[in-house]
């Protein structure tokens, strides 16, 4: 086996256990909401008087948010880096599944490279992976540099290798 004659991928491969083995254990609830509820009910006629955009990002852009709101998505954010960084990747992917953002859960599942297994039963389970696997590399490095909160960047970064 390759892996197991060639020196240095034995070297980093220790060195990622090694990681993985000092990161901290996050505490967080199994479940929870991050839906800007102060920030909604707080600043409904600020909102009103705007311009109405679809955008997302609208609130944290126009610095509207309440900062407990704020402080509640990066308190995930840092549960979800320190799973990433421990190893336990389909923990983080969950606890954003359970949070309510199942956008970035599945952001986050994207780096599964395409699959499929030719399954002649047809079940949902024979494709797995993403089939726009560089399109979504160019999504995470473009919301790494474009991101103002700062887990949010550290996440995407080590994703799309933009260390």
């Amino acid at each position: 086996d390759e892996c197991n004659n060639n020196y240095n991928i034995r070297k980093l491969d220790n060195i990622i256990l090694w990681l993985q083995d000092i990161a901290t254990t996050p505490s967080y609830l199994q479940k929870g909401d991050i839906c800007y509820s102060r920030t909604i009910n707080d600043a409904s006629s600020e909102i009103k008087n705007e311009n109405i955009s679809l955008d997302p990002d609208n609130i944290l852009n126009n610095d509207i948010c309440d900062k407990h709101d704020i402080n509640d998505e990066q308190r995930l954010l840092m549960n979800v880096f320190n799973l990433i960084r421990k190893g336990s990747f389909n923990v983080a992917i969950e606890l954003c599944r359970n949070y309510g953002c199942f956008w970035r859960a599945a952001s986050l599942n994207g780096k599964l490279l395409f699959n499929d297994k030719c399954n002649t039963e047809n079940k949902i389970d024979s494709v797995i992976g993403n089939e726009e696997y560089l399109m979504w590399l160019r999504c995470c490095n473009a919301t790494c540099k474009n991101t103002k909160i700062g887990p949010e960047k550290w996440i995407y970064s080590s994703l799309c290798g933009n260390v």
